[in-house]
């Protein structure tokens, strides 16, 4: 294959990463910056919103009869609610 490689990792060294996080120790404390946990931070606290595609669809199909290729598809549900 003729892909691109990725850049490598730049690694920090003791000192660069001490720094590093002091720098970011101030703006995490004050609120100006807030870190990305990741999708699954949102499922422990039992949310009320579909938090997947597939519960997206499932919620869609209770607002509408939806047809059997669009069930548990967001998709095609989402298709078929717009239409």
């Amino acid at each position: 294959m003729n892909a691109p490689l990725p850049p490598p990792i730049e690694m920090l060294h003791q000192v660069d990463a001490e720094a590093a996080l002091v720098a970011l120790a101030a703006p995490l404390r004050a609120g100006t910056i807030v870190p990305y946990l990741g999708p699954a931070l949102a499922s422990l606290s039992k949310p009320s919103v579909p938090m997947t595609p597939e519960a997206l669809a499932e919620f869609f199909g209770t607002k509408v009869a939806l047809p059997r290729r669009a069930k548990g598809n967001a998709w095609a549900s989402a298709s078929i609610l717009r239409a």
